[in-house]
């Protein structure tokens, strides 16, 4: 922060000059470096000074047009804007308002004396009416301590680049990259089953981190064995093929159990004719 930029900018007593003005005017200060440069992005100093967009691009140009700042534009690389840098001419003579008798003029105003527009303070020392809004000491040095209750604190200005927020710890082991194709390719074929319904949800399974992913495979590598030799002796079967979405809604994986790979006993043909109940 350039304490000599917001004194400048404080003061400043133009003919062109507006409360608008004056306030980008400041806010560019707040940021200026010690060569009174600065580069805030529009959209930092709209948010400073509670302006629209519009308003402070508006104003950047008429400050340039008057000659308080001077605008050098920048750009990447690939041809894409970055922030432009703004100097402030703090080094330009001020030049008076329009109502100015020039500066430090003594001349009377309105028929009264110098001695009338004067005050006396408690040691009877004469002083200059101030100006609205400033202290009656004359400001002689920025590190004054009227001068000090009269300076912005400097705000950072953010980074282009937002900063990617930090992964959450995970509480069970972290599923392989390709874990739709792996399920997928291994859940047993029917007619009709939705892949990307079934896919959206094991993606939400994955996101709530509350099974392992090894856990959902071992359910599921019994029940694919299971359905895959029911269907080899009666491809009618495979309407007991439940949908994968189902079978995932049901977490059947904490249910699957090694059953027999012999014959086609009562317990077998039980255990095919229930799995019905998941079409």
């Amino acid at each position: 922060m350039s304490l000599r930029a917001l004194t400048w900018a404080f003061d400043l007593d133009h003919e062109k000059i507006t409360p608008t003005l004056k306030l980008v005017l400041i806010t560019l200060a707040n940021y200026a470096n010690e060569q009174n440069e600065t580069y805030p992005k529009q959209n930092t100093i709209a948010a400073k000074t509670m302006l629209s967009r519009q308003t402070v691009n508006t104003s950047l140009m008429t400050l340039e047009s008057i000659g308080l700042i001077e605008v050098t534009r920048r750009f990447h690389e690939n041809g894409g804007k970055r922030s432009s840098v703004y100097r402030l001419m703090v080094n330009l003579p001020q030049e008076p308002s329009i109502n100015d008798d020039g500066p430090m003029s003594n001349k009377p105003t309105g028929g009264m004396s110098k001695a009338a527009t004067s005050y006396d303070n408690d040691n009877n020392e004469g002083c200059q009416r101030p100006r609205r809004g400033m202290s009656n000491t004359a400001t002689t040095d920025v590190g004054e301590p009227d001068m000090k209750s009269r300076i912005l604190e400097p705000s950072q200005e953010p980074d282009s680049e937002p900063k990617p927020k930090p992964k959450k710890r995970r509480k069970t082991a972290p599923w392989p990259e390709d874990y739709r194709e792996q399920f997928w390719n291994l859940y047993p074929r029917r007619k009709n089953t939705s892949k990307k319904a079934a896919l959206d949800k094991l993606e939400k399974l994955e996101r709530e981190d509350r099974v392992t992913f090894e856990a959902i495979m071992a359910g599921l590598r019994i029940y694919a064995e299971r359905m895959g030799d029911a269907v080899k002796k009666d491809r009618k079967n495979e309407q007991f093929i439940a949908h994968a979405t189902t079978w995932l809604n049901q977490e059947r994986w904490e249910t699957e159990e090694p059953g027999e790979k012999g014959g086609s006993s009562d317990a077998a043909r039980s255990r095919i004719r229930n799995a019905g109940v998941f079409v």
